[in-house]
C-alpha cells in the first residue's frame, strides 16, 4: 500500500506521463484544458504532502 507522500507523486508522475500524450496529439486544442488540469493535481499534491 503506498503512503500519503507516495500516493502524491504517484499521482503527479502518472499525470505528467498522461500530459505528454495528449499534449503530443493535440497541441493547440488541449493546451488550456492541461492549464486546467494541472491546477486541480498541483492542488492534489499539495493535499497528500
Amino acid at each position: 500500500m503506498l503512503s500519503k507522500s507516495n500516493f502524491g507523486a504517484y499521482i503527479h508522475l502518472r499525470y505528467l506521463v498522461q500530459e505528454k500524450i495528449f499534449f503530443q496529439k493535440n497541441r493547440g486544442d488541449t493546451a488550456s484544458s492541461l492549464g486546467n488540469a494541472r491546477k486541480a493535481n498541483t492542488a492534489v499534491s499539495y493535499r497528500f504532502q
